[in-house]
This record gives structure tokens, C-alpha cells and sequence, in this order.
């Protein structure tokens, strides 16, 4: 259970009332979870920071996600093996650290320090697309929950133009440079029904295209 607590201390003399940045605490007790992790969001002046994106990522797969609440606290499950974890919050730098191995259902609180920058998720295009400049566009792939998946992203293209396929971010997204003014997008992800989707006409500098995908459902 995340408990939060909101502390007003008074000043000396004037009696003006100063402002505490809010704590996080976290009980595994009876937790379902793996393992309970808990922690904070702030920016560099530590202001807390709502509505951020915490992401686990574990044996080179996303394990889970979450977002912080109004006090930019968070509590997100983990495995006891190694595993990394990653913030993100729009108009911030994205960051990681590696959660340490424990046999503890409980891990200390990690604070993330998130400092401002432009660009909200990692680029990532090979070659031969960092050379077609013309069309691009910021593609994020999520589940029907808006949970980040990554994929494998192929352009539709001539076969004179061969286009290695891509694969998304932690987060779910790429950067996709197109030959051409509206391509199709191929994306695969295990698990999911493969998708054929055409890509809006790029009217500005990488536009963002999000991409939900269907579960595979098994058959009955």
C-alpha cells in the first residue's frame, strides 16, 4: 500500500509555513508481486514530477509499467533477478539504474532526478534510413492497456530501396525516416497480431504516430 505523507512545518518567528516535498513508503506485505519497488520522480530542483512513465525491464523484456501519481511517487513490481528500471516523463531526459538482485520482497527507495531536455524518447533508424530524410515520423507501439511493446518496425518499400527493419525503444517507439510521403509500416511483436499501418502525410518534423496492437488470442 503506497502511503503519503504531506508535512507543514512552521518557520520560525513570522510563522510562515514551508512546504516539504512529499515522501513515498511502501509495504510488501501480502503483496502478490514478485517483488515491491517503490520510489519518487522529482526534476533537478526536486519538484515532484506527476504522471511519469517507470518501466522494469528484465532478461532484455519489459516486465512492467506504471506512472507516478500526483506526488510523483511510484510503485511498480519487479523480479528478484537482475533488472533495470527507467523513468521517462515528457520534457524531461529519459534515465535507468540497475535494480540490485534481492531475495527481499522489498527494494530500498530509489529517487530518479530527471533533468530537462529536448526529444522525448531515443532515435533509433539504421544506416541506409539516417540517409532518407525527407519523411520522417516518431512511431510509439503500445497494448491495448497503452503499456509500451517493443516491435519490429518494416517500411513497405520499392525493392530498390531495401529498408532493414527497425526495432522500437523501451518505450515502445522509434524514429522512421520514409522514402517516400505516406508508407505503409509493417510491425510485428511476439504476442501480438502483426499490423499493416499507413503512416500520416508528414506535415511536420517527426510527427508522433501511436500504434495500438491486438493480442493474440489463443484458439478455443
Amino acid at each position: 500500500m503506497l502511503i503519503l505523507t504531506l508535512a507543514l512545518v512552521l518557520t520560525g518567528g513570522g510563522g510562515l509555513m514551508q512546504y516539504q516535498r512529499p515522501t513515498c513508503a511502501v509495504s510488501a506485505q501480502n503483496s502478490p508481486v514478485p517483488r515491491a519497488v517503490t520510489g519518487q520522480i522529482v526534476d533537478v530542483t526536486g519538484a515532484v514530477i506527476p504522471n511519469a512513465e517507470v518501466l522494469v525491464r528484465a532478461a532484455n523484456r519489459n516486465f512492467s509499467y506504471t506512472h507516478t501519481d500526483g506526488a510523483g511517487c511510484f510503485f511498480i513490481a519487479a523480479p528478484l533477478s537482475p533488472a533495470e528500471i527507467h523513468a521517462h516523463a515528457q520534457g524531461f531526459r529519459s534515465t535507468s539504474q540497475p535494480i540490485p538482485v534481492s531475495t527481499n520482497l522489498e527494494t530500498r527507495p530509489i529517487l530518479f532526478h530527471l533533468e530537462p531536455g529536448s526529444g522525448s524518447y531515443v532515435e533509433v533508424m539504421n544506416e541506409t534510413q539516417a540517409a532518407l530524410v525527407n519523411y520522417s515520423y516518431t512511431v510509439c507501439v503500445t497494448d491495448l492497456s497503452g503499456h509500451p511493446v517493443q516491435a519490429t518496425l518494416v517500411l513497405q518499400s520499392k525493392p530498390e530501396t531495401p529498408l532493414k527493419p527497425l526495432l522500437t525503444d523501451v518505450w515502445g517507439c522509434a524514429l522512421v525516416v520514409a522514402p517516400n510521403p505516406q508508407p505503409i509500416l509493417h510491425v510485428t511483436a511476439e504476442g501480438f497480431q502483426a499490423l499493416d499501418a499507413p503512416l500520416p502525410k508528414s506535415t511536420t518534423p517527426y510527427p508522433p504516430v501511436k500504434l495500438t496492437l491486438q493480442p493474440i488470442h489463443p484458439q478455443s
